[in-house]
Parts: structure tokens; sequence; C-alpha cells
């Protein structure tokens, strides 16, 4: 979910883009959800139980824009587990076309842009601001929820960066962690 432009917007897993109304509550003075509205209609990459590549979706603002982010984690299996292959991903990115109520391909975050993504956060950071490089994607594994639905090929992990120019994942940052151990997340300083 993502606070856009003043409203709240949610993103299924079928990639539709929700928008939720909240209201107060008359007689509590409670936050309650008044409306679910369905903005974009997905057109999703469709993974089945027995595919060998996962998906996972973000949503983060950049630049004004609301961007879903589409991470494909490929797996190979491993008796009854897929587990995913180190190293294995590629990203897609769209833009919401809120005027025509569809996603549109993206193909550079731009010269200062960089995402960092993870399943408890994601945001998007100033790449000129930090004397880095943009047109990159920084991400994590997700451990929590992937167990669900895949093993990892090695015990640890770490921050992995993919390049939007070359379509090549690296891992640039000496920061391992067991899975099972931590629940990995962004830190961003206060605005």
């Amino acid at each position: 979910m993502s606070f856009y432009q003043g409203r709240l917007y949610l993103l299924a897993k079928d990639e539709n883009l929700l928008t939720v109304n909240i209201s107060q509550d008359r007689s509590t003075g409670d936050p309650q959800i008044s409306q679910i509205g369905q903005i974009i209609k997905g057109d999703p990459f469709h993974t089945s139980i027995n595919t060998l590549v996962k998906k996972k979706l973000y949503l983060v603002e950049s630049c004004g824009a609301l961007l879903m982010v589409r991470r494909k984690v490929w797996c190979r299996v491993e008796g009854d587990t897929f587990v995913a292959v180190a190293g294995q991903n590629e990203f897609e990115v769209f833009k919401a076309d809120l005027e025509h109520s569809q996603w549109v391909n993206v193909t550079t975050l731009g010269d200062d842009q960089m995402l960092f993504l993870g399943r408890r956060c994601s945001r998007a950071v100033s790449a000129s601001q930090h004397g880095m490089t943009g047109d990159h994607i920084f991400f994590l594994d997700d451990v929590g929820e992937n167990t669900k639905e895949y093993g990892f090929e090695e015990e640890s992990t770490s921050v992995s960066v993919y390049d939007m120019r070359t379509g090549e994942v690296s891992c640039p940052l000496p920061m391992v962690w067991k899975h099972e151990l931590i629940l990995a997340t962004w830190l961003f300083p206060w605005d």
C-alpha cells in the first residue's frame, strides 16, 4: 500500500490498483473504511503453483508518480520445494496512469532516482543527494513472506541491487544475515 496525493492506494496480487476511502465513524470517532474502489484493472504476469518463476509486487511513489514494481524471482525445484536461485531476479516497472486507468511500462527510473524495495517499506531516493548513480533498484529477500512460496539456495542472504540499464543483479554491500533470524527492512532518515 502507498499514500499518494492524499489518498491511500492498495496493490492486489492480481495487479489491480485499489483506492481506499477512510472516514470517521459518527458514533465512536474511530477511522473506518467507507469505500474501496478499483482504479486500474491489472494485466497480471501469471504464475501458477507449479511455475519456476515467483512474483513479488511493490507499490512506491517516485518523482510524483505512483509506480508498481514487478519482481520475478527465478526458482529451481528440489524435491517438493521451490528454491530461489541466488542473483536470478528480473524487474519490470510500471507507472500508474490514473487518467486512463492503466499501467504504463517504464524502462528507466531516471539518472537521479533509486528505489529501495521491501515488503515492510519501499521508497524512492534521490541518487545525487547521496553521491550515487541512479536507475538502480535495491531489494531485500522479504524473508518472512517468501518461506511460504519458496526456500533459499543459501542459508544466508544479503542486499542486492538491480541495474535498470543492464538488467544485472549484484550484491554491493558486505551485509549478510541468516534467513530465519532477522526480518530485514530499510531504515531512512526523517525528512
